[in-house]
């Protein structure tokens, strides 16, 4: 399939409107149970809200990683919403350097 810009366009927007979506999600979420708790209950409530919102959403599923054609491991996101947006909820008082380097996928 050759991409268009339109393609192209329409393929941002959807990645946009779900990271956008998965993020007032999470806002709900917490907004909703408070600070304080374990970070699975917000993950399963987090699952909850992005199904109501109509969107798809799969946890804890397994991906093979590969470098150069060779398998170096696995990777098992907490969520994967729409097969764009990686999800991972965290609980911490601040964020570190780890933890910025744990979104930024750095």
């Amino acid at each position: 399939m050759k991409r268009t810009s339109s393609t192209c366009a329409h393929a941002t927007a959807a990645l946009n409107s779900a990271a956008n979506c998965s993020s007032r999600s999470a806002m709900t979420v917490l907004n909703t149970l408070k600070p304080g708790l374990d970070e699975k209950l917000y993950e399963r409530a987090l699952v909850i809200e992005l199904r109501k919102q109509g969107l798809r959403c799969e946890q804890q599923k397994s991906h093979d990683v590969f470098y150069d054609g060779q398998h170096i491991g696995s990777l098992i996101p907490d969520l994967i919403v729409e097969e764009t947006v990686i999800v991972d909820p965290k609980v911490v008082s601040d964020f570190n350097d780890t933890h910025i380097a744990q979104m930024l996928g750095t």
